[in-house]
């Protein structure tokens, strides 16, 4: 281990990605133990909070997603209706049930194994879902997990879009949230995402607009007292 050797291995990464930041800190821990100097390299610009509110709307999503190109528009499409991490799209799973198109993912998350709903169900058909449509091979190496977002990521730069494709992952959970609301625990939303509660937790519920907290607080008090009522007429006719 070097220090040349550590700057190499963080400059396979950009600064705003999560893995920069993520390895920026360990490796800067790993060296101080090896008694290596640190290479001066950019900090992380990595934040939370800033990719999980800044989102395309729906209207957005769809604009992009059509005027991707056809090798592009299927995993675009993907991340955008099920909330996928870009590599999970080239090795997941269609099931149609029920007339209802779900995808099984297989990936080494912190939830493992998981099938996923889509939101926005027209979104399927809109971009033609049903029929898988397999990256195009190039030279870089297939076995890294960044090949697919470094791939996407060249598409939606020449589109001039201003959103990274893991946006289209957020805009998914804050619909699963504002779709779902009360009536979906922070728990089943974590699994359909693929990570812990925490991590959804800090990621999404942390930055939901005050708002939008009320209104739902209000709806779930609505229906609480609806079914009190309702339980108080029963009651009532039978004495």
């Amino acid at each position: 281990m070097t220090t040349e050797s550590l700057a190499r291995e963080l400059g396979r990464y950009r600064r705003d990605q999560y893995t920069y930041k993520k390895c920026h800190g360990l490796f800067r821990h790993i060296a101080k133990i090896a008694k290596v100097d640190f290479p001066e390299v950019p900090v992380p610009t990595y934040s939370l909070r800033s990719a999980s509110t800044d989102v395309p709307s729906e209207d957005e999503i769809v604009e992009w997603v059509l005027n991707s190109g056809e090798s592009y528009m299927w995993t675009f499409g993907m991340m955008a209706t099920y909330g996928l991490r870009p590599h999970e799209c080239d090795d997941c799973e269609l099931i149609e049930h029920n007339g209802l198109m779900l995808v099984r993912v297989d990936d080494q998350t912190k939830t493992g194994y998981r099938t996923v709903i889509p939101q926005e169900k027209h979104w399927v058909e809109l971009f033609n879902l049903q029929h898988r449509r397999p990256r195009p091979e190039s030279n870089r190496s297939a076995e890294r997990k960044d090949a697919t977002s470094v791939w996407l990521n060249a598409r939606r730069l020449k589109q001039k879009i201003k959103w990274k494709p893991y946006s289209l992952r957020h805009a998914y959970a804050g619909r699963l949230w504002r779709n779902g609301g009360s009536e979906l625990s922070v728990f089943d939303a974590a699994q359909l995402m693929g990570h812990s509660t925490q991590i959804h937790i800090q990621t999404y519920r942390a930055w939901i607009d005050p708002n939008k907290i009320a209104a739902a607080a209000l709806a779930a008090i609505d229906r609480n007292q609806i079914k009190v009522r309702e339980h108080l007429l029963q009651t009532l006719q039978k004495d």
